[in-house]
C-alpha cells in the first residue's frame, strides 16, 4: 500500500547545517562526553553528520530524517553549553555525506585526549571560511577530503607512468559528487602544490609534469562537469596572463574552475598589456581573471598592477566589467587585490578564497542591478584614494612612456 505523502516526507532525507559559539571554553574531556552523548543520540535517531571545533566556535552538519533532526534541533538550541545559535541555509543532498559516522569531530588544535577526532590540516582550516553562506559548503568539502588519499598520493598517481592510477583516482573522487569550491580546496590546491614541490625536488621531469597537469585538468571535468546553462545567457570569462608571466597553471585551472562555474570562458596570453586592452575593448566581457605569480607581486610592481587594473576597466566594453587577481599573493594577503583596484581574489590553483558560486551569482547581479553600478562606482572611488595614498602619484599624472621604453611592457605606477 503506498504511504501518504506526509509519512514519506517525514522520513525523507534532510540536512542540518548551523553555528555556535561555547559559553566557555570546554576541556577535553568535556568534548569527549559531548560527542559520546551526540553519537548514541544520532544512532537512535538514525543521524549521521561532523561537528568542527575552533577557538570556541563549532561548526556542524546533521542529515537525517527530517522528524528527527527537527527533534534534535530542538534540543540543541536548549543546549546551554553555547549561544549564538544560527541555523543556515543548506543546499539538500539525495545521499548522506558522512554515512559512517553518527557524529564524527574536526578540529584545527589536536585533540589526543579525544579518541577518534580529526586533526584538520592547513588546506581545511576554519579560518578559510570568510562568509557564513560558505559554512555548508565548507563542512561539506571535508566529506570529500576525509574520503580522499592524502595530497602526496593523489599527485604520485597523476605522475605515474601508467594512466590507470589517474584513471582510478578521477573516478574516486567523481563518486563523492564534489562541488567546485571543494575539488580546489582539498585537490586541486594541495595536489597542484605536491606536483610542483616532486619537480622542484628533481623527483620528476617537465614531460612528467605536463601529463600529471594534463591528467589532473581530466580529473576537474569528469568530477565538476560544467554546468547546464542552456535557455540562459552566459557570463563571458576572459581568463589572462599577467605579462610576462610564464606559468600556464593559473590560467589553465582558473579557466576549467570558471567553465563549471558555467561562464563562456576565454583564455589569452598577452605579450603585453596593451594586448590585454584590445581584448576587453572588442570584446564584451563580464569577469576578467588575471593570473600573477608572486614573483610578480613584489612591492615594487603593486603600482604597475594597480595602474593596469585601471587601464583594463578604461578600456572594457562592458562598463559593470568584474575583475579578479589570482594567484598566491593574493590568496596570502586576503584584501589585497581590492587595495589594487579590483573586485576580489580569483581562482588559482585551488584558492577556496573566492567561492565560484558567489563569483558567478555577482556577474548576473552586475547585470541586472542600477544599486550593484552605483556600489561599484563607489568602491572604485574609495580603492583609488587608497591607491594614491600607498603608491603615490596615480598613473594618468605620470608622463608618457617613449616608444622603444621597457615601460610599453608594463605600466607605469
Amino acid at each position: 500500500m503506498k504511504q501518504p505523502e506526509d509519512a514519506v516526507n517525514r522520513h525523507a532525507l534532510s540536512q542540518l547545517v548551523y553555528r555556535s559559539r561555547a559559553t566557555r571554553e570546554l576541556a577535553p574531556l568535556e568534548v569527549q562526553s559531548l560527542l559520546e552523548t551526540a553519537r548514541k543520540r544520532n544512532a537512535r535517531e538514525q543521524l549521521t553528520g561532523l561537528l568542527v571545533l575552533d577557538r570556541g566556535r563549532f561548526f556542524q552538519w546533521l542529515e537525517g530524517p527530517r522528524e528527527a533532526l527537527e527533534r534534535v534541533w530542538a534540543s540543541i538550541q536548549r543546549d546551554p553549553r553555547h549561544h549564538s545559535i544560527e541555523r543556515l541555509q543548506t543546499p539538500w543532498r539525495a545521499e548522506r555525506l558522512f554515512a559512517d559516522w553518527h557524529m564524527q569531530c574536526g578540529s584545527p588544535q589536536a585533540l589526543p585526549e579525544v579518541p577518534g577526532t580529526w586533526a584538520l590540516p592547513a588546506e581545511a582550516s576554519p579560518a578559510r571560511v570568510q562568509r557564513d553562506d560558505e559554512i555548508p559548503g565548507y563542512l561539506s568539502g571535508l566529506a570529500l577530503w576525509a574520503h580522499l588519499p592524502p595530497p602526496a598520493q593523489m599527485a604520485e598517481a597523476l605522475l605515474a607512468d601508467s594512466e590507470a592510477p589517474a584513471r582510478a583516482l578521477a573516478a574516486r573522487v567523481a563518486r563523492l559528487q564534489p562541488d567546485a569550491g571543494a575539488l580546489g580546496a582539498h585537490v586541486l590546491g594541495p595536489v597542484s602544490r605536491q606536483m610542483a614541490e616532486a619537480w622542484q625536488d628533481d623527483r620528476c621531469t617537465g614531460t612528467q609534469l605536463v601529463v600529471a597537469q594534463g591528467r589532473l585538468q581530466m580529473l576537474m571535468r569528469q568530477a565538476c562537469p560544467p554546468t547546464d546553462t542552456s535557455g540562459t545567457a552566459q557570463p563571458q570569462a576572459l581568463v589572462a596572463l599577467w605579462p610576462g608571466e610564464t606559468h600556464l597553471a593559473g590560467v589553465t585551472f582558473a579557466g576549467i574552475a570558471l567553465d563549471g562555474a558555467g561562464c563562456a570562458v576565454r583564455c589569452a596570453f598577452p605579450a603585453h598589456l596593451a594586448e590585454l586592452e584590445d581584448l576587453v575593448a572588442q570584446h564584451a566581457v563580464d569577469l576578467l581573471h588575471i593570473a600573477i605569480s608572486p614573483v610578480f607581486c613584489r612591492d615594487e610592481q603593486l603600482p604597475a598592477i594597480a595602474a593596469a587594473v585601471r587601464r583594463l576597466r578604461r578600456a572594457s566594453l562592458q562598463p559593470r566589467l568584474l575583475v579578479v587577481l589570482g594567484g598566491q599573493a593574493f590568496q596570502d594577503l586576503p584584501g589585497l587585490a581590492v587595495v589594487l583596484g579590483a573586485d576580489d581574489t580569483g581562482v588559482e590553483e585551488g584558492s577556496s578564497v573566492m567561492d565560484l558560486r558567489r563569483m558567478h551569482r555577482w556577474t548576473q547581479v552586475r547585470r541586472h542591478s542600477p544599486g550593484a553600478m552605483v556600489a561599484q562606482a563607489l568602491l572604485n572611488d574609495v580603492t583609488l584614494n587608497m591607491q594614491r595614498r600607498l603608491f603615490g602619484v596615480p598613473e594618468e599624472e605620470q608622463p608618457a612612456p617613449q616608444p622603444g621604453d621597457a615601460a610599453n611592457d608594463q605600466p607605469a605606477g
